[in-house]
């Protein structure tokens, strides 16, 4: 029971969500659970961005010169790939969308989103585990190579993480996201 509702009431009336919040906050490992245990789509922007560059479309094309500029992708360009998703019956789960105030009035034109939740992280934090974030080449699993540990100051709470890693098959494999390189 979740603040008075029982966990099968909240399975059907959350069917569209979505989860924001800074890179390396672990946007993705919680959309991804909640999508599983909701039993919708986990819809990842950033994922579908970097599939349309790998396809090499003309999107993708579009999307990766944007990203060599330096420039962030633009919003026109994100709605359209999110939106041929989240318009699947069915429900689903954002990963870091909507981003910007244009992304959220066309995500509202697209949907309701019935649950949004904003994950918050220090800083430091969030550049440990950016630099210790890890994919495997050849399944496609992530890991977090970081012992994140960052002592309470100044009112803020600590932060605590132990290393997510990867298992021996997909170690040779490893690979650090392009984005998270400094």
């Amino acid at each position: 029971v979740v603040d008075g509702f029982s966990e099968p009431f909240i399975a059907r009336a959350v069917t569209e969500a979505a989860v924001e919040g800074p890179p390396g906050v672990g946007k993705g490992t919680y959309a991804k659970r909640v999508a599983r245990a909701l039993g919708v789509d986990h819809v990842a922007a950033g994922d579908l961005v970097r599939a349309e560059v790998a396809r090499g479309s003309a999107l993708g094309r579009e999307v990766a010169a944007a990203v060599r500029r330096g420039a962030l992708v633009p919003d026109n360009l994100v709605t359209d790939l999110v939106s041929a998703r989240v318009q699947t019956p069915g429900g689903f789960v954002l990963d870091g969308f909507p981003r910007t105030a244009t992304q959220a009035g066309a995500l509202r034109d697209l949907s309701e989103v019935h649950l949004a939740v904003n994950l918050r992280m220090r800083e430091e934090a969030l550049i440990m585990k950016c630099l210790g974030r890890r994919s495997c080449a050849r399944c496609g699993s992530g890991y977090n190579l970081a012992d994140v540990k960052v002592e309470p100051s100044e009112g803020r709470p600590g932060v605590f993480m132990p290393p997510l890693p990867a298992p021996p098959e997909c170690v040779p494999h490893l690979v650090a996201r392009e984005d998270d390189v400094l």
